[in-house]
């Protein structure tokens, strides 16, 4: 019987160390899978940036449209018939250059009789001064009082209107440009009718350009007459223009916005009337504490900041202050040189140990 027990117990041996091996690595997974979970729940990844004390952008971004600074929108002072037409759109011109005339055939022969009738009273003052005692051709040959008679009774004065009439009559049949610029808008058909109340081409300027835009009504405070603003056209990447603020409109409109006027000069040739551009307004705010904006969180209402300090996050209560697109200034609660948490900030604890994924010490 004995000797059957032996036997028996050196056939399981294999079996029971086996048992035991496998026992000894379940609990040692266990234990490790325990220790993982510790330092997952004990331990949060964050990313931090250093506070920092220096000049701070405040930045308004908004859209708008530019404009030629001086846009000419020309018609003809009377109506008639399109005789010619010098140029084409984006044609460049000059100031008193002829754009386009209309047919004035008529007027020049209404000129010639004006002209005729003139050398007519010239003839006949030429008569009069003889029959009042005076020579031919001699206006002093008599006093002042008879020329001026004399003048009356010729016609010579109302010749010299009509000529001046006829001249004004036909320069009004062609289309000068008031200023150096380019054509737009034109309608070049030859042997159309133009009406006086219609444009019929524009003239833009290329020397400078201005920019309407709108801001919101809570942003006045933060701009002003003579401020430097960046505009970049939709049209071109990486063209950026300078412009400066020359008017704010006084009113808010419905929508609570407000008109502002931005020059931009020098004109950039690339750049065409009504073309969209991005609007971005800078105001520089000297020695302000400042850190990224994601910073800071609300905690029960109030403004928080955590802060790194031998791995561990402390949360400190702030006043902030002014903000842009990506930073905030911190009025009270901050020093200088203190690293903030700036990711991984929303679930964090007083005195929680963290893990650090990036350091940014500019």
């Amino acid at each position: 019987m004995g000797r059957r027990v032996i036997e028996y117990a050196k056939l399981m041996l294999p079996f029971w160390v086996i048992f035991i091996s496998c026992e000894t690595k379940s609990e040692n997974n266990s234990n490790a899978a325990a220790v993982t979970m510790n330092v997952q729940i004990d331990s949060f990844q964050v990313a931090v940036e250093q506070v920092k004390r220096g000049d701070f952008p405040m930045q308004i971004q908004t859209n708008g449209k530019i404009r030629g600074e001086r846009e000419a929108p020309l018609t003809f002072p009377r109506s008639g018939i399109v005789e010619h037409v010098y140029f084409k759109n984006g044609s460049k011109v000059r100031s008193g250059q002829i754009i386009a005339s209309l047919y004035n055939q008529d007027l020049k022969l209404s000129l010639q009789r004006a002209e005729l009738g003139l050398a007519e009273s010239l003839v006949e003052i030429d008569d009069l001064l003889i029959s009042q005692g005076g020579k031919r051709g001699d206006t002093l040959s008599v006093s002042k009082e008879v020329f001026k008679y004399i003048q009356l009774k010729s016609g010579y004065k109302r010749a010299k209107l009509e000529i001046q009439k006829c001249r004004n009559d036909i320069e009004s049949t062609y289309l000068r440009s008031p200023i150096d610029g380019l054509l737009a808008n034109l309608d070049p058909m030859e042997g159309k009718q133009t009406l006086i109340d219609k444009p019929f081409c524009q003239v833009i300027s290329r020397e400078s350009a201005t920019i309407t835009c709108k801001i919101l009504e809570t942003e006045l405070s933060k701009v002003f007459v003579g401020q430097y603003a960046s505009i970049e056209p939709t049209a071109f990447k990486n063209v950026i223009l300078k412009g400066k603020i020359v008017e704010i409109n006084p009113i808010v409109d419905e929508h609570s916005l407000i008109n502002v006027t931005i020059s931009v000069t020098p004109f950039d040739q690339r750049i065409v009337s009504g073309m969209n551009v991005r609007v971005l307004i800078e105001r520089v705010y000297k020695d302000q504490l400042f850190v990224k904006k994601s910073a800071v969180v609300d905690r029960n209402g109030k403004k928080v900041v955590f802060t790194l300090k031998n791995n561990k996050a402390f949360w400190n209560y702030v006043k902030i202050g002014i903000e842009n697109y990506n930073s905030i200034t911190i009025l009270d609660g901050l020093s200088k040189g203190d690293t903030a948490i700036v990711s991984g900030n929303l679930s964090l604890g007083h005195g929680a140990r963290v893990r650090i994924k990036n350091v940014d010490y500019q």
